[in-house]
């Protein structure tokens, strides 16, 4: 069985919010832009949309191993021009930019230190993300870090089957911490270990940590995000460790010989977003 690629430092990720009439426009330019990086390289990122929140929110994330990757990024419209055409790519970015409310960019460091089975938390396999987006208040991080270390500390000692990876916001603004668990299916978040701060440490540790994150949290949201593999341009390693997830039946036309062949794609896009 093939690897499953460990993240690099960084998370670059561009989100943006879609006009509800525009989404289905905005879906098939995503998709253009993604095969356009599939054939040409240059690039790889990971489309979501969000499945319990706003529908109509995209997001495309990048792992990077250092700030100094951004300096390295590709001419989005060069690679565009080389796969469609000057035309066809200057009609993308700017119908991609008329499908949008609003976006936004972020640049976060992932926190192995704060992350608990991190090898178990596998985007490549995965097919939904569940983000926990905390915003912690001025001069509180240490607290809330320490609370961190103890749910892990926790579900350690009691041995659960609970997975999480943490990133820390460096730039782009709230949230604070983003807190992702992985899962193949919505029941894998049918696993709940309860209230392991008082199963592994006694009802007055966990009353103690109740108060801490009331006065450590300023504000949390948590969202479902679906995986869409059709819209993204996924490294290598993804391919290797789950080809038909990420690779969309490119094989199923060999099978079907009496047929003439399969359909081609609706060319898509992927906005002119620096890829998160």
């Amino acid at each position: 069985m093939a690897q499953a690629p460990t993240p690099p430092g960084y998370v670059h990720v561009y989100i943006a919010k879609i006009k509800p009439d525009k989404l289905a426009t905005y879906e098939k330019l995503a998709k253009q832009w993604a095969d356009a990086f599939r054939k040409e390289g240059g690039e790889n990122w990971i489309t979501i949309q969000q499945q319990i929140g706003d529908y109509n929110t995209i997001a495309f994330v990048s792992f990077r191993k250092s700030w100094g990757d951004l300096d390295k990024l590709p001419n989005d419209r060069e690679i565009l021009t080389k796969a469609y055409g000057k035309q066809e790519a200057e009609n993308i970015f700017k119908t991609a930019s008329e499908c949008e409310l609003s976006s936004r960019i972020y640049f976060r460091k992932m926190r192995p230190d704060l992350s608990l089975r991190a090898d178990q938390n596998d985007l490549a396999r995965a097919r939904l993300t569940r983000a926990s987006y905390l915003t912690i208040r001025p001069g509180r991080g240490p607290d809330f870090e320490y609370l961190v270390k103890k749910v892990i500390e926790a579900n350690q000692k009691l041995d659960t089957k609970a997975h999480f990876t943490v990133s820390q916001t460096l730039s782009g603004g709230a949230p604070s911490y983003v807190i992702v668990t992985t899962a193949g299916a919505f029941g894998d978040f049918d696993y709940d270990p309860g209230n392991v701060i008082e199963k592994a440490f006694g009802t007055e540790e966990a009353n103690r940590f109740r108060t801490t994150i009331a006065e450590v949290l300023e504000r949390g949201e948590n969202i479902v995000w679906r995986i869409r593999p059709e819209l993204s341009a996924p490294p290598q390693e993804y391919l290797a460790v789950n080809p038909d997830f990420w690779a969309p039946k490119v094989v199923a036309a060999e099978a079907a010989a009496e047929k003439p062949a399969i359909a081609a794609r609706p060319a898509t896009k992927k906005e002119k977003l620096p890829k998160p």
